[in-house]
């Protein structure tokens, strides 16, 4: 990054003391300091603006729930409306310290917040303290633009390195675990295979949930999305009690609510009637570690090795051949055939 014509290095570094906010509904993490790199004097320290996280959140009906799919597993999940937060509006604000502000025994003679929002910028995201200004800014409009112009330079810079290191961990997860091997047919999609059979395990537990979340993709109407996804909230709380034997957090007057409802009454009855167990955890733990592990490359033998060292089994608990006939069974493609004098662990990705 260059800044005044100067480069400067970014440094990733945990900051004694965090400077206090008005707001106890804030706390500030993540501090980088940003130095000269000629003098390794400090331009700015850069703080993350967070709010805190709490355990008594309630579940709303405004929550968003899906599947949530990462390289290791695949899961029913709940995101709050608040998490979905469009970022189409920004905005700066800047104080001159006068004094001077000392944290961490750093003198500090600026401070830029940055804000977002959706229609109006109003959540704060970011707290930039400056050390230093650009010497040739000698109004107080050229060192806000200057400022502006610094912190945009660096927002900028930080969503380019975050793109590159996300293709980089990407290019590196498929180098790894290929989609398909080169002796594979063109038409294979080991990662597509994978999520297909993760959804059909997660829908033998989560009965309600899908059945009602199918109707919602399906509705074209806002009036019917609007019933549907109280619907979906429903249906979730159902499941969740079925298969934890516990009602996710509510508030008394939600719960008060289901509680009197008959239709909710005989849903939550007829789904602690089910099976309490419908997916293995054998099974979990096969698809779990099927790509992340590559289980789907491993003949029998190595797959038995692997599985049983990996879930801490004793060496031949589970056999290879089992694992391989019920890896099939539930719809799971290897990319080693028998026969085939190949081996892929030995093969190039590609």
């Amino acid at each position: 990054m260059v800044t005044q014509a100067r480069k400067v290095s970014i440094i990733t570094t945990e900051m004694n003391e965090a400077p206090p906010t008005k707001s106890s509904n804030l706390i500030l993490k993540d501090g980088i300091e940003v130095r000269f790199t000629d003098t390794k004097k400090i331009l700015f320290v850069r703080y993350k603006i967070e709010r805190p996280k709490t355990d008594n959140r309630f579940l709303s009906r405004d929550d968003h729930f899906g599947v949530l799919a990462w390289h290791g597993g695949m899961a029913v999940g709940v995101m709050p409306k608040s998490g979905f937060r469009k970022i189409n509006v920004q905005a700066l604000k800047i104080k001159k310290f006068d004094p001077p502000k000392i944290i961490d025994d750093r003198v500090f003679v600026y401070r830029v917040t940055l804000y977002e929002g959706d229609v109006e910028p109003t959540e704060p995201v970011q707290d930039f303290y400056f050390a230093e200004i650009n010497p040739a800014s000698k109004t107080e409009k050229e060192i806000n633009d200057w400022l502006v112009k610094t912190v945009r330079d660096f927002y900028e810079y930080e969503i380019r390195e975050s793109q590159q290191k996300s293709a980089e961990i990407e290019k590196k997860k498929i180098e790894m675990t290929p989609a398909r091997l080169p002796f594979e047919e063109k038409g294979i999609d080991h990662y597509k295979n994978w999520q297909e059979v993760g959804a059909k395990l997660l829908r033998k537990e989560w009965v309600s949930f899908f059945q009602a979340n199918d109707k919602l993709l399906a509705a074209r109407t806002d009036s019917e999305k609007v019933q549907l996804r109280i619907d979906v909230w429903k249906a979730y709380i159902v499941d969740h009690k079925a298969l934890f034997e516990t009602l996710p957090n509510l508030s008394e007057n939600d719960k008060a609510e289901l509680l009197a409802d008959d239709e909710f009454i005989r849903s939550l009855n007829a789904a602690m009637n089910r099976p309490k167990s419908p997916v293995g955890i054998v099974t979990k733990q096969l698809f779990n570690s099927w790509l992340i592990k590559n289980y789907y490359r491993m003949n029998d033998a190595a797959l038995q090795k692997a599985f049983n060292a990996d879930w801490n089994y004793k060496a031949n608990q589970h056999k290879g051949n089992t694992l391989a006939k019920h890896a099939r069974s539930i719809g799971l493609l290897f990319a080693l055939k028998r026969g085939r004098p190949e081996n892929p662990n030995l093969l190039p990705p590609g």
